[in-house]
């Protein structure tokens, strides 16, 4: 999880001026920039350049700016503030959870055999619509920052079962067979036997396995659909922070304010929202 990898990092740089704490933190975020850049351009997720900021940033504070030349080459444009700058500073993160995870439905497929049908049930994820697409954080006074997107929740959750989709057929035909065999086996044995109730049983049993077919749709719903943030680097003192949730025209949908926030010099200072719309 790449988010939860720069997170972790960022969270470690509890003194930014601390080399320890500089080079725990350069191990998260450096695992955070692999896995944006291999991983999640598949969720159309781009790799956030503050990610590459203060994966540089802790490298140089841990005097390991030499084991990342190559990142450091590839990213020859990008700057970053001095460990010393943030130090006499505070910052301020804003944590937009925004929409919901999508949820499972059954995706049935039917096949005849002879004059019997077997019905299949196969896990399908459906997305939920939501006007919020992006939203900024602006502090009175002090300047203001967008959002963006950190984790596409959605987009992760439709490409792995999408990836597991294999294996989960190969199971769920399986067993769906193997039911039916076991129906054509009780038919078999009463149609041998004379045994007219053997052989009811046997369509029943099938015909029971037909209507109690369904995926299993477990999943985490109370999970958003996205993630994005803001940052501000602040000078010490209380602020009044507005957020605005937009749509993707821009138009403001909803907003949030809150007051009396104090950023604390060298400290770290988190908001958090969850938007639903």
């Amino acid at each position: 999880d790449a988010f939860i990898r720069w997170f972790a990092g960022w969270l470690q740089e509890s003194d930014y001026a601390d080399v320890q704490s500089a080079n725990d933190a350069k191990l998260e975020y450096q695992k955070a920039y692999e896995v944006y850049k291999d991983q999640y351009a598949g969720y159309k997720t781009t790799l956030p350049t503050f990610v590459i900021q203060d994966l540089l940033r802790s490298a140089e504070t841990a005097e390991l700016l030499d084991t990342i030349e190559e990142i450091k080459k590839a990213h020859a444009d990008v700057t970053w503030p001095k460990t010393a700058e943030l130090a006499k500073q505070g910052e301020l993160l804003f944590i937009h959870q925004n929409g919901e995870s999508p949820y499972k439905r059954d995706k049935i497929i039917k096949h005849k055999v002879k004059e019997d049908e077997i019905m299949i049930a196969f896990p399908e994820f459906v997305r939920k619509s939501h006007a919020i697409k992006t939203s900024s954080v602006s502090v009175q006074g002090a300047g203001s920052a967008d959002t963006i997107l950190v984790e596409d929740i959605t987009a992760i959750a439709l490409q792995n079962l999408k990836d597991r989709m294999g294996r989960i057929m190969a199971k769920t035909i399986a067993r769906r067979v193997a039911k039916f065999l076991a129906s054509k086996g009780l038919e078999a044995a009463g149609d041998e036997n004379d045994n007219v109730g053997l052989a009811v049983a046997g369509k029943l049993f099938n015909a029971a396995s037909n209507a109690a077919e369904q995926a299993d749709k477990r999943t985490w719903i109370t999970l958003p659909s996205e993630i994005r943030v803001g940052r501000l680097v602040l000078a010490p003192g209380q602020y009044t922070v507005t957020v605005k949730f937009k749509s993707s025209g821009g138009a403001v949908v909803q907003s949030k304010t809150f007051n009396n926030v104090e950023i604390k010099q060298g400290k770290k200072t988190i908001l958090n929202a969850r938007t639903v719309r």
